[in-house]
């Protein structure tokens, strides 16, 4: 009894979820748009994408791991029946995985302009993120705009549980802007370029308390800040 009883808690303790060991799937059916997303998005520059990720036991090769970041936000709060806003989305994803393992009401994503990513090289960014959530059959909600001159505030609104600020404040222009339309969210993810004792100073201006959830590559800290 004492054998089958330590038998039964290894097998317990062993049996994960294959999300929860960072292993993506995606029907079979479905490979080639994770293929064409990663390709495309690069222009065929060396580091093919922002991230790199595993797809159905095949390596999408790109700058940034995604599991690392997935790792510290996936189960850092109940995401269920929450209404979600990522303000920079990039290529999508956070989206995708948050609709695919978690099950939030609804996922807002926000990214610039395609004239400002034209300037940037990156055409094709919001394409692959199409093409990504297309493969993990879940909804690519998408709205446009320039932080720097549009009325974003009032066209995005505040009606949103969670909101993703995850490397974006430092490629704006006026950050301080970005800081007092956060304030008005209970809760906020945010990955910056400071340390993380700065950014705390930052966000307690605004009355959020800190959890520190660990560092990311490249040294950044991701911070669930909250009210």
């Amino acid at each position: 009894m004492h054998n089958r009883f330590v038998l039964l808690l290894i097998l317990a303790l062993c049996t994960v979820t294959p999300e929860s060991q960072n292993i993506f799937f995606v029907n079979p059916e479905n490979m080639h748009l994770i293929q064409r997303a990663f390709a495309t998005y690069s222009g065929g520059a060396i580091a093919p994408s922002y991230y790199s990720m595993t797809v159905n036991g095949q390596r999408m090769r790109g700058e940034r791991p995604w599991e690392i970041r997935w790792n510290l936000i996936k189960d850092a709060m109940n995401y269920d029946e929450k209404r979600i806003l990522d303000l920079g989305c990039n290529i999508g994803l956070l989206n995708a995985c948050m609709q695919k393992y978690r099950k939030p009401a609804s996922y807002q994503n926000i990214d610039a302009p395609h004239a400002f990513l034209a300037r940037q090289g990156q055409t094709q960014k919001l394409q692959a993120a199409q093409w990504i959530a297309q493969a993990f059959e879940v909804p690519f909600h998408l709205k446009q705009f320039d932080f720097d001159k549009d009325d974003y505030e009032n066209k995005i609104g505040y009606d949103y549980d969670v909101v993703f600020c995850l490397s974006l404040l430092h490629w704006l222009k006026d950050a301080g802007r970005m800081m007092r339309y956060l304030s008005n969210f209970n809760h906020v993810f945010f990955e910056g370029t400071g340390t993380a004792e700065g950014e705390i100073t930052r966000f307690e201006h605004y009355g959020f308390k800190a959890h520190v959830l660990g560092v990311a590559d490249k040294g950044r800290t991701v911070i669930h800040f909250y009210k």
